[in-house]
């Protein structure tokens, strides 16, 4: 019998030391969960900073490119016309 209890004494210590590698690897498993929200949240938040910082250039650039197109217009309106700039 001593062996028979000595084996059951082997076996719950197994099962208990089993019990706690699981139970660090759903923690290891949670604390990834929570890192990997985390990272997409902060790539998230840069991908809308990007997007406005682009969107405020493309407007600037746009702007440009219609003052420039204007300015084209009336210097071939004016020159058509046979308007002299002073």
């Amino acid at each position: 019998m001593k062996k028979k209890e000595h084996l059951e004494v082997l076996l719950e210590d197994i099962n208990s030391k089993l019990d706690l590698v699981f139970e660090n690897f759903q923690s290891l498993g949670d604390k990834i969960d929570k890192y990997n929200i985390d990272f997409i949240k902060q790539i998230d938040e840069m991908n809308e900073f990007l997007k406005k910082k682009l969107n405020i250039k493309m407007t600037i650039w746009i702007k440009r490119l219609k003052i420039k197109g204007n300015i084209e217009k009336i210097v071939k309106t004016g020159l058509s016309e046979g308007r002299k700039w002073n």
